[in-house]
């Protein structure tokens, strides 16, 4: 029984160190005589267990219990194989925790395995994917700021990534580069600062480039040929934070406003997300924050309909600047130094107003605000959008303190340009190889909604010219639907040849918008002859002469040629430099038509001499001055006739020469009484006196006046003579007659 034991108690043990002792063992075989001895030999007695020279103890794991001495590098650590050799070279090359975020050491990771610590390197940082830096803050934000149905939490996002497509934009290249996001509080803005070419070349932005050609000869933005390329939009935001009556804020209070001179009282006082809003955009502002109310401060400005444009209002709210925040008992006071101004009245931030508070007796406004009843108030937001307010100012200090200071008066910039558009085509292409379009504005609804006085361009202040143009030959100055002007080449020098220097064209009735029914002015050059200045065939300026005529319909002269067909109806035009008067004018009327003659035309040469060239298709008069027009009155003419020709002395009312009523040559009248008349015999009729204040000398006989006066001491003027069968009869004094005896005949 003894031996048996011993047996057993080998087979315990020898899982663990039967094969390292050399013993081949072999489950289930029959242990013999021999086998038995050469165990004695080397068995183990178990109480040496753990002891030197004898084999380790192991615990109810299977693990050595004892402290393992000597060389074991060559036995193996795990399940692996790995050796214990290769886990101590591991281990050589470990930094000790205590070194995480020390100098010398190494950043530590959070739980979500991000560096702990900034990055402070001199030598290259490489990302082969998205980088993010910088996070919003976890804001709470009103549910009518960001559009949600609940008070949530900003998430953090990167305010500046590259390649990260935060904001789920599937429009959004993957390469974008992008400073801030698209929600509130989560704007960012690029500043840089500093002089280029100077000190160092510190921070300036040189140029933008969007070419495949960068650094090449035409590099934008250092010379002739600029490529600096810009798409920038400007709309409407929501404001930061609105409270009234009608709103309830993230912690579910209402909160009514008190105006005041200085200022608004909010009661209850406003919750945590109001402040985290005024510490990050408020405090931080030199203005503050711009509010607005729904209260009018005035009557709407109403601007005045146009044709295309329906009447529009501005209104005119209160507004003004918070620049400050007291918190008192159950409230909160908005502070505004500035006090209110209306809308269309901004005072300044450090300016005054005269002491008005906001309140509902003008009403509420209906334009921008008409959902809301009760007072509001908008917080942080803007009444004006730029697309772009490029400020280009020269600065000079009030100091001449040369000697001590820079100046920035040394600097050699004396001009300010706005914007530039450099277009390059090679000349090696054909001509309309490219299409450029400098500037464009579009109204891009079909019914235009926008206010009478808006308009795709303005020049206002003290510019000394407000539009300026240098093209090439061909090119058209100003092109638009009713306003046109024409390049700088002028006729070829043919003699009838046309062209278009400018028109101005408006339909002749508001709802009729056609090209056939406009009424406006063309501005046309014409060549009338060749050799004017001496050399003949030879073209000289005033050879040409320039028509400023009325037309109706016809083509726009910018899209089709100058055939004279393309024109519309002719109505009448004044020429300067006529071919039949040249360096006079000439007024023609319609029945011209248009042509190289002086027909129906009134001309004033150069020296004023005044000629009528009348149609006698469509009148029989040369010169009719009356305000009621021509009047042949039954058939009567004048050659020249102030007043309507009449077709008998009877009708005759005014100066009449070559009249042909009455067979008479010149006539005067005065209303209807006629003073004087010139018959075709030479007969000349007054019907009042003739005075002579010079000799007088009678080629034919003097008739006169027959008659007897009642008295000696009728009225009469000294020098007055009549005669009667019997007496001639002087008077020698006022109202005192004489007289002698005719005689007797012989």
């Amino acid at each position: 029984m003894r031996k048996i034991a011993i047996v057993f108690g080998v087979l315990f043990s020898s899982s663990a160190f039967a094969q390292p002792s050399g013993i081949l063992w072999q489950n289930g075989r029959v242990l013999t005589a021999p086998m038995m001895q050469r165990f004695d030999a080397e068995k183990l007695n178990l109480q040496s267990l753990g002891k030197p020279g004898f084999a380790a103890r192991l615990d109810a794991q299977g693990r050595i219990d004892a402290p393992v001495v000597g060389d074991v590098s060559e036995a193996k650590a795990n399940s692996t194989g790995q050796k214990v050799s290769d886990i101590a070279a591991s281990a050589a090359n470990a930094i000790p925790k205590s070194d995480r975020n020390a100098a010398q050491g190494v950043a530590g990771l959070d739980e979500n395995g991000y560096v702990t610590n900034p990055i402070n390197t001199e030598g290259q940082l490489l990302s082969r994917s998205s980088q993010q830096f910088g996070v919003s803050p976890s804001i709470h934000v009103l549910p009518n700021d960001t559009g949600s149905q609940e008070a949530t939490k900003t998430s953090k996002v990167p305010l500046v990534s590259h390649a990260y497509q935060w904001n789920g934009d599937g429009w959004e290249n993957p390469n974008t580069f992008m400073l801030g996001g698209k929600q509130p509080f989560q704007n960012s803005s690029l500043a840089i600062y500093g002089a280029p070419y100077t000190y160092g070349n510190v921070g300036s932005l040189v140029d933008i480039e969007m070419t495949n050609s960068i650094w090449a000869w035409n590099r934008g933005g250092s010379g002739a040929f600029d490529a600096i390329a810009q798409f920038i939009n400007a709309g409407n935001t929501t404001p930061y934070y609105k409270i009234g009556e009608e709103f309830i804020d993230d912690t579910g209070a209402t909160h009514t406003l008190l105006f005041d001179a200085r200022g608004v009282t909010v009661k209850p006082e406003l919750p945590q997300s109001w402040l985290d809003m005024w510490e990050r955009f408020g405090s931080t502002s030199s203005a503050g924050m711009l509010v607005f109310t729904n209260l009018m401060a005035a009557q709407p400005s109403i601007i005045s309909a146009r044709p295309g444009f329906p009447q529009g209002k501005i209104p005119n709210l209160w507004s003004g600047y918070v620049t400050g925040v007291t918190n008192i008992q159950g409230a909160t006071h908005l502070d505004m130094p500035a006090g209110w101004h209306s809308s269309d009245a901004w005072v300044g931030v450090s300016g005054k107003n005269k002491g008005s508070i906001p309140n509902s007796s003008i009403g509420f406004d209906h334009i921008f605000y008409s959902a809301y009843s009760k007072p509001l108030l908008v917080i942080g937001t803007y009444n004006q959008a730029f697309v772009q307010n490029t400020k280009c100012g020269l600065t000079f200090p009030f100091t001449n303190d040369y000697k001590t200071k820079i100046l920035r008066n040394d600097a050699p910039v004396s001009s300010c340009q706005g914007n530039e558009l450099d277009v390059y085509v090679p000349g090696t292409k054909p001509d309309g190889f490219m299409h450029a379009q400098g500037f464009t504005a579009v109204v891009e609804n079909p019914t235009p909604l926008l206010s009478p006085n808006s308009m795709a361009f303005d020049a206002q202040g003290n510019w000394p010219v407000a539009y300026q143009t240098g093209l090439g030959t061909d090119g058209y100055d100003f092109q638009g639907g009713v306003l046109d002007v024409g390049s700088r080449r002028g006729p070829s020098a043919t003699v009838g040849a046309t062209t278009e220097m400018a028109e101005v064209m408006q339909g002749s009735d508001a709802p009729t918008d056609v090209r056939s029914n406009m009424f406006g002015i063309r501005i046309t050059q014409r060549v009338d002859t060749l050799g004017y200045g001496g050399i003949a065939g030879i073209h000289y300026p005033d050879d040409n002469s320039i028509h400023v005529g009325a037309w109706i319909g016809g083509n726009q002269f910018g899209v089709k040629n100058n055939a004279l067909g393309n024109y519309g109806i002719f109505r009448g035009e004044t020429i300067y430099n006529p071919a039949w008067d040249k360096e006079g004018v000439s007024l023609c009327g319609a029945l011209n038509g248009y042509v190289n003659t002086e027909n129906s035309c009134l001309s004033v040469a150069s020296g004023g001499q005044v000629r009528i060239m009348p149609n006698q298709t469509r009148s029989n008069v040369g010169l009719n001055v009356d305000p009621s027009g021509f009047n042949g009155g039954g058939g009567g003419s004048a050659a020249i006739a102030i007043g309507p020709v009449p077709s008998n002395v009877s009708t005759a009312y005014g100066i009449f020469l070559g009249a042909s009523f009455g067979n008479t040559v010149e006539d005067i009248h005065v209303g209807s009484r006629q003073i004087r008349r010139l018959d075709p015999d030479g007969t000349e009729t007054l019907s009042g006196g003739l005075k002579v204040t010079g000799k007088t000398i009678f080629k034919g006989p003097v008739i006169l006046p027959f008659g007897t006066p009642d008295s000696s001491s009728a009225s009469c003027v000294r020098g007055q003579i009549e005669m009667d069968s019997h007496y001639t009869y002087t008077c020698v004094a006022t109202n005192s007659w004489h007289r002698v005896s005719n005689g007797a005949a012989w």
